[in-house]
């Protein structure tokens, strides 16, 4: 499985504009692409323009073929004019590992 990160840098008075952004279209978006688990827009707890794009995917193929294809392109546009740099991305993979639960008696 993999995870997606884009950090993103965002003006103050644009922050409100993307929240929307994200809850309305962007994460609905995504999480219809096939191969996508989850979508996620992290807000810092303290002061500061960084917010984090996060989401998981189940193959490392299913995320080439978003970034390659044509879903991917319109989301970004969509964000990019709201940022004050380029957006970084990070890319990484982890296995799932299943909580042990104790059996109830």
């Amino acid at each position: 499985m993999l995870v997606r990160q884009m950090f993103l840098r965002i003006a103050p008075e644009n922050i409100n504009k993307v929240k929307e952004l994200y809850r309305k279209e962007i994460i609905p978006a995504l999480r219809k692409v096939k191969g996508c688990i989850d979508a996620r827009l992290f807000e810092p707890t303290v002061t500061t323009d960084e917010f984090i794009a996060f989401s998981e995917w189940k193959t490392k193929a299913e995320v080439e073929l978003y970034e390659n294809g044509p879903v991917y392109k319109e989301l970004r546009n969509k964000v990019i004019g709201f940022t004050t740099k380029e957006p970084v991305l990070k890319v990484y993979t982890f296995e799932k590992v299943e909580e042990l639960v104790p059996e109830m008696h």
